[in-house]
């Protein structure tokens, strides 16, 4: 199955990746829940349904059916969000770019100068991160710092595309952190050693298709730190030096993309490296969510806690140094709406 076909059969649904028993596989989220795709395929008797994320991207197994499990899957195989046990949303990318210096605030917090192209770095798969958690402890660096991003997922093979075609490549969004090490990754020219450390690129746990995007450029990223309730972070995606369409056409004339490559776009104004020196308080203990959502909307999270005011996590206690709640709201619901619109479970970056 081509994955033109892949991206017309997942049109308005929202995917996952569900962990049981250290196993990994597909999920489609629901009104009523959490879609189990192989328990429901298994009763409604479709035999080959993408197992998972990497599947959907790949155009693997029926891609066909998935629209059909969505809306017919049984109450035995509909997952409660706050129950599950997320795994990584895709888990072995053909290959993750990123774009430094993608935001002009972030270049004046930096004191860095503006790129007349975009500035492309990488990441390495080692460095996924399903859950947020990052052994910090086995890192020889003290300056980490959170850099909140909107991610693309790429759907298609494209090589030297033009910007007005671009976005018709691109599967889906989701949300990430280009978690950083600035001591590493400022000590030489090269930032490959302050980037690229494993667990550094948390992503999803959402993976939006396109379709329910529409203009990329007209999302909200915000980064709120502990309890605070104003956003450390708070830019708008229309804020890009180079938009998604721009980043995928200019990469493309060097590197052919291929279904799943991972693009992390830039991070906007608000990281801990902008402080003054003695502002850039680190402290042991972080606990940073970060969230993508559409402007000018302010849907309610899961749990339905107000925007700007994250749920804690279950059991917090001040010893969870730091963890990251990653979000992408694909809708803006009414307050009263009574549907969940994004919260994953957070987990911890430890020393």
């Amino acid at each position: 199955m081509t994955n033109d076909v892949a991206s017309d059969s997942v049109s308005g649904l929202t995917f996952t990746t569900l962990r049981d028993g250290g196993i990994d596989h597909l999920g489609i989220r629901t009104r009523r829940g959490i879609v189990d795709v192989s328990q429901a395929a298994r009763a409604l008797g479709v035999s080959t349904p993408p197992q998972t994320v990497d599947d959907l991207l790949a155009g693997r197994g029926d891609i066909g059916s998935i629209q059909r499990i969505a809306e017919q899957a049984p109450a035995a195989a509909i997952r409660a969000e706050h129950v599950v046990e997320f795994g990584p949303l895709v888990s072995a990318p053909p290959k993750i770019i990123c774009i430094g210096l993608n935001y002009r605030g972030h270049l004046a917090e930096t004191g860095m100068s503006p790129q007349t192209v975009p500035d492309l770095f990488n990441k390495y798969n080692t460095a996924l991160n399903h859950n947020g958690t990052i052994a910090i402890s086995t890192i020889d660096a003290t300056e980490f710092d959170y850099e909140s991003e909107l991610v693309v997922l790429m759907g298609k093979e494209a090589r030297n595309v033009s910007v007005a075609d671009a976005l018709s490549y691109v599967f889906g969004y989701t949300a990430g952190d280009d978690f950083s090490a600035r001591d590493l990754q400022l000590r030489t020219s090269q930032w490959m050693t302050g980037k690229t450390p494993d667990q550094f690129a948390p992503i999803g746990p959402w993976l939006v298709p396109a379709d329910q995007i529409g203009d990329p450029q007209t999302l909200q990223i915000q980064t709120f730190v502990n309890d605070e309730i104003t956003p450390r972070q708070d830019a708008n995606t229309s804020q890009m030096i180079f938009s998604v369409a721009q980043i995928i056409s200019y990469t493309s004339k060097f590197i052919t993309f291929q279904p799943g490559d991972v693009i992390f776009t830039g991070t906007p104004s608000g990281v801990i490296l902008g402080h003054p020196k003695d502002k850039q308080a680190r402290r042991p203990h972080h606990d940073a969510h970060f969230e993508t959502r559409r402007a000018p909307c302010y849907p309610r999270l899961a749990r339905h806690v107000p925007c700007g005011r994250p749920p804690r996590p279950k059991g917090f206690s001040g010893k969870i140094s730091k963890a990251f709640m990653h979000t992408l709201f694909p809708h803006c619901p009414e307050p009263n709406a009574g549907r969940a619109s994004g919260w994953q479970a957070p987990a911890s970056f430890r020393r």
